[in-house]
C-alpha cells in the first residue's frame, strides 16, 4: 500500500526529470530563462536585468520556450498520456 502522496511524488519526480531532459535541448537563453522563472521562482524583471534584456524581450523567450518544450514533450513516449497533446486536430488529419 501505498502513503498518501507517495504516488503523486514520484510522478512530480519523474516528470521534472523529463523536463530537465528537454530544457537541455533548448538554446542556453531558453534553458537559462525557464529554470530561473519556472524552476527557481525569479520574476521576469530580475531575469532581464541578469540578461541585460527587456522584460518583454525575456517573456518572449520564455512563451516560446515553453511551446517548444509541449511540442517536444508531446512527442517523447516517456510522456504520461494524460499529459501529451494531440495535434492531429490541428492539422486536418481526421480518420473517415
Amino acid at each position: 500500500s501505498h502513503a498518501p502522496g507517495q504516488i503523486e511524488g514520484v510522478i512530480y519526480t519523474e516528470l521534472r526529470a523529463l523536463i530537465l531532459d528537454h530544457l537541455r535541448k533548448l538554446s542556453r537563453e531558453e534553458e537559462y530563462v525557464v529554470r530561473r522563472f519556472y524552476f527557481e521562482s525569479v520574476p521576469l524583471n530580475a531575469i532581464a536585468r541578469e540578461l541585460r534584456i527587456s522584460k518583454k524581450r525575456v517573456n518572449t523567450i520564455k512563451t516560446r520556450s515553453i511551446s517548444r518544450l509541449r511540442t517536444a514533450m508531446s512527442y517523447d513516449r516517456r510522456t504520461p498520456s494524460f499529459l501529451q497533446t494531440d495535434f492531429s486536430h490541428d492539422h486536418g488529419m481526421h480518420s473517415p
